[in-house]
């Protein structure tokens, strides 16, 4: 199966923006980690799967370039994880909790999310349907990558709402001690 020209067209652009290079050679796509083709290939991927488990794959491979999978950031634990506890079965109980937590959140997981990210942005929202239906697991990441997007911006106005109620109160507080001081 060949993929369509246009999806082709923009994986090979977002490979090209993480630093690799890809080709098509005998019903399989290529990835390179440079622009010399004498080296072995990071990623094989074979032409003969439906189209949106090929346009998964070539995304998943890409992701482990991406800089912040290539270069991730310690991995955040809640407060309430970190921490040591003197209860000794509480203690056990939270260090598998963070032992699970960074097993699970791996790299792997890190460039399936990414994947999942980028394959809801490139335009091609039946092969995404028909990648979702096939993979009931990633659902879920799907949907909690979804959140993330959407609890960001959130965030970001609630907390500069916070600020400028914050500054306005500020302000208050300032004029109302000059009043009171003759």
């Amino acid at each position: 199966m060949n993929l369509n020209a246009e999806i082709q067209r923009i994986l090979f652009a977002l490979a090209e923006e993480n630093g690799l290079r890809s080709e098509t050679a005998d019903d399989t796509l290529l990835l390179f980690s440079s622009g010399q083709y004498s080296e072995p290939p990071v990623a094989v991927i074979h032409l003969d799967q439906p189209q949106h488990e090929v346009i998964f794959a070539f995304l998943h491979e890409i992701g482990h370039f991406a800089p912040r999978i290539k270069n991730p950031r310690p991995l955040r634990m809640p407060w309430f994880i970190n921490r040591s506890y003197e209860n000794e079965r509480l203690g056990e109980a939270v260090y598998k909790t963070r032992r699970a937590l960074r097993q699970i959140l791996n790299k792997e997981w890190q460039a399936d999310a990414w994947a999942l990210c980028v394959y809801s942005q490139i335009r091609c929202p039946d092969d995404l349907k028909a990648f979702l239906k096939q993979h009931p697991k990633k659902r879920l990441l799907f949907i909690g990558t979804l959140a993330a997007h959407a609890i960001t911006p959130i965030r970001k106005f609630i907390r500069e709402l916070f600020y400028l109620f914050g500054m306005l109160r500020g302000t208050r507080r300032q004029s109302r001690g000059k009043n009171d001081n003759p």
